[in-house]
């Protein structure tokens, strides 16, 4: 029986950077973030930043016709945001409400963030829910959330938003062990949901949040009785989740609907990197663990998620995937056929990584679909530019694509931004440049 590499260790990266142990502890989704609190200088993010997703809500607000829209990533200790109209910038951090330590992990949708905020007093773990919106000036608790446990049972929250104009879904997971300590044991979850426009009430008491809804099927209680969520994705007709039980990768994963039903039975390894393509048309993932020397991407061109998924054999394991086949960048500019998807690799070290592959998907027929692994045929960027960079030497857990622009978000090499469209009157390709 396989483990999930440092499975044990997830909680310890919800607390500063500062201990030791952190550097050994690669930790899972969200919770592989290592924290980092440094000061922002000359309008560049801290040496060794690991960033979650750069998000952006509908936040346009305005002042005699001025419009401001920002975006936004958490790191650590810290939620930074940007204009969208300075693109080179400076990141500035939002305060977070008093008492609040960290950042669990975030979610976007609607015009609301949702943030897992946690601290530590006195060896007792709180973590809650806020919602943040510049419309509102700042957070705002959601009551009812709150968890708090001690050093030998606490909670983890994990939030997702895969319809960007739905709601947040809460995975809450349960830990038996020391907090501080190796032998922190995962021992089954539970998912809830919010509303993505954040439009709550309370109940009578005036305690409790009357939207904060738990999932309370059978179907739901037996997949996540030994398993977590480990990513999201939405189409216009089904919500997936890739689900997985760290203490057996190679053979219980599960990928269910948004009622917890099972929509694939023959995969059984855990996958993640689960992604709707857009204007491909796909959902897209990749296997956690190898299987004679190489992972699995599996492609559906289902809109539901059901019937067959197409497996193709690789020697990396991808943790992330990109649509730019619209964008000039991914769309075939010299050649005139090549349509990308980009594919974020998955680190084999707690920084080190191998940057993003090209998956070329210009067929209707995923069979033939051609995943570029040598740099030399890669057709996005500038080749020297991207090779002399650090973002080729990254673990890519997450990509974002804003007007022209591309985000990769890294593990411990910060944030890389490139204009997919800057094609447009030249015959250049495009540079990568960090944030």
């Amino acid at each position: 029986m396989e483990r999930f590499p440092k499975a044990r260790c997830i909680i310890l990266l919800l607390f500063s950077a500062a201990t030791a142990v952190l550097g050994a502890c690669k930790g899972v989704g969200m919770f592989a973030f290592i924290a980092v609190s440094d000061p922002i200088d000359e309008s560049r993010l801290a040496k060794g930043t690991s960033a979650s997703k750069v998000v952006q809500i509908n936040n346009e607000f305005g002042i005699n016709g001025y419009t401001t829209k920002y975006i936004y990533f958490s790191s650590g200790s810290a939620l930074y945001r940007k204009n969208m109209a300075e693109k080179s910038g400076v990141w500035s951090t939002v305060p977070l409400p008093s008492g609040w330590t960290n950042i669990q992990s975030m979610a976007a949708s609607n015009d609301q963030l949702l943030l897992a905020l946690a601290k530590e007093s006195g060896g007792i773990l709180s973590v809650g829910l806020f919602y943040y919106s510049e419309k509102d000036s700042g957070f705002r608790q959601v009551r009812g959330t709150l968890f708090t446990g001690s050093k030998s049972k606490y909670r983890t929250l994990r939030v997702f938003a895969p319809n960007p104009g739905g709601p947040f879904y809460v995975n809450v997971l349960r830990h038996k062990g020391g907090f501080r300590q190796n032998d922190a044991e995962f021992s089954g979850s539970e998912m809830y949901t919010l509303p993505g426009d954040g439009k709550i009430t309370l109940d009578s008491s005036g305690k409790k949040t009357k939207e904060w809804k738990k999932k309370t099927g059978e179907e739901w209680k037996k997949v996540l009785e030994k398993r977590y969520v480990l990513a999201a994705a939405w189409s216009e007709e089904a919500t997936l989740f890739s689900t997985v039980n760290p203490k057996n990768i190679s053979n219980d994963g599960g990928l269910v609907d948004s009622n917890g039903t099972t929509v694939v039975t023959d995969i059984k390894r855990a996958v993640s990197g689960l992604t709707w393509l857009p204007n491909v048309k796909a959902f897209i993932m990749c296997t956690t663990a190898a299987s004679g020397g190489n992972y699995t991407v599996y492609v559906n061109k289902k809109a539901d998620g059901t019937g067959k998924w197409t497996a193709k054999n690789v020697s990396s394991r991808f943790e992330s995937f990109l649509d730019i086949t619209q964008t000039e960048g991914g769309g075939g500019k010299f050649d005139g056929s090549t349509k990308l998807v980009l594919a974020g690799t998955h680190s084999v070290g707690p920084t080190q990584g191998t940057g993003y592959m090209e998956i070329d998907v210009n067929s209707d027929d995923p069979v033939k679909w051609t995943i570029r692994t040598d740099r030399g045929s890669f057709t996005f960027a500038d080749t020297t530019n991207y090779e002399s960079g650090e973002l080729v030497q990254s673990s890519v857990p997450s990509f974002s694509l804003f007007e022209d622009y591309v985000y990769a978000s890294t593990r411990g090499k910060g944030i890389w931004r490139i204009n997919a469209n800057a094609y447009k009157g030249t015959s250049s390709r495009p540079k990568w440049s960090s944030e």
